[in-house]
């Protein structure tokens, strides 16, 4: 990879990173338990998500 498409990465990532830190519920402390929260944030629509994936193919 080179450092041009690697600067572009590290922008889009810091981007992303900037949307979920304005989550009401995020954590901004430095422990263990502030990092597994912030994790659930992110991770737990996606979650939820697939679980209600194939019910909406049901009411198609």
């Amino acid at each position: 990879m080179n450092n041009h498409s690697a600067l572009e990465l590290n922008q889009i990532t810091d981007t992303i990173a900037t949307k979920f830190c304005e989550h009401d519920w995020w954590d901004f402390g430095q422990g263990w338990k502030n990092l597994l929260n912030n994790l659930r944030l992110v991770i737990q629509p996606f979650i939820f998500f697939n679980l209600l994936k194939p019910w909406l193919g049901v009411f198609a």
